[in-house]
């Protein structure tokens, strides 16, 4: 192991539910191996099997946790199956631990991977494995070893494919100076707030050109038109309807005060668009 001065923090995100007792189960093991473990909470409430949902959420927790950190994530549909589990170690120093079914990708694509490996060594595993529980008997231990000061590359050997998440863009249609950008919603958060796959910087480049107007842009959410983007939700009155940007720069609609997937009957999938009309003279 590589000397240090402290332990290196352990991130758990699943889609156990915070009151369930895997979750505690995962703590018990982390924290025998490693008594003096601190153990961050993510989140448990991914949507259960919802790949898409943690790795979204991965992405944007990620990147703001320091060098001296092991980030786990066990939402593993291929729990007992010949699926792999892969550690990942980022330039910045950051270890990602999670199944091989696309959790980890948009991070691999974001940043550059130092090295990649295929969790194997079963000497760092518990005595007995449920085909049913890696995150108990896989996970666990192995985060403990890392977090301890373990080396990476004990874990198994060096990889060089993963598994992609099939993530649509946003097409763009220009006809007659209007430009149509078709989006849709990838997540629903705990509020009812619709998180898209448009974002800020899209619209930028088209709402920067001369003949289009990011101010006059229009939001509809199916066939409902929402409006134009505000700034806050602090825009609108209460039980109003807004979209805006989020902290993370993707276009979001949303009730101030309310749950815009319950007043649309929206969900995952449904089609969000902005049109940016030419500006008036």
């Amino acid at each position: 192991m590589k000397p240090q001065t402290a332990p290196r923090a352990i991130t758990l995100l699943t889609d156990f539910g915070s009151g369930s007792s895997y979750v505690a189960q995962m703590k018990g093991v982390i924290l025998a191996a490693l008594p003096s473990a601190t153990i961050v909470d993510f989140s448990h409430e991914i949507e259960p099997q919802n790949i898409l949902e943690a790795a979204i959420y991965w992405m944007e927790a990620v990147p703001v946790y320091g060098a001296a950190t092991v980030h786990v994530a066990v939402v593993d549909p291929g729990v007992g199956t010949s699926r792999r589990i892969l550690l990942l170690e980022l330039e910045q120093g950051g270890l990602l631990l999670a199944p091989d079914n696309g959790i980890a990708a948009p991070l691999i694509e974001l940043h550059r991977a130092r090295s990649l490996f295929s969790v194997e060594n079963v000497a760092l595993f518990r005595a007995s494995i449920s085909s049913t529980f890696h995150g108990r008997d896989i996970f666990a231990p192995v985060a403990a070893y890392l977090a301890a000061g373990g080396e990476p590359s004990s874990v198994g050997p060096v990889v060089e494919t993963y598994e992609p998440l099939e993530l649509r863009s946003p097409t763009v249609e220009i006809l007659d100076q209007r430009c149509t950008i078709t989006g849709e919603v990838l997540v629903v958060d705990r509020f009812g707030n619709l998180m898209t796959n448009i974002t800020r910087d899209l619209l930028s480049q088209f709402g920067a050109a001369p003949q289009l107007a990011l101010s006059s842009a229009e939001v509809i959410l199916g066939a409902t038109s929402i409006g134009a983007i505000g700034r806050t939700y602090g825009d609108v009155e209460q039980g109003e309807v807004l979209a805006l940007f989020d902290s993370q720069g993707r276009l979001e609609i949303a009730v101030r005060g309310g749950s815009a997937a319950r007043r649309f009957g929206a969900a995952t999938g449904a089609r969000v668009r902005v049109v940016l009309d030419p500006p008036r003279a």
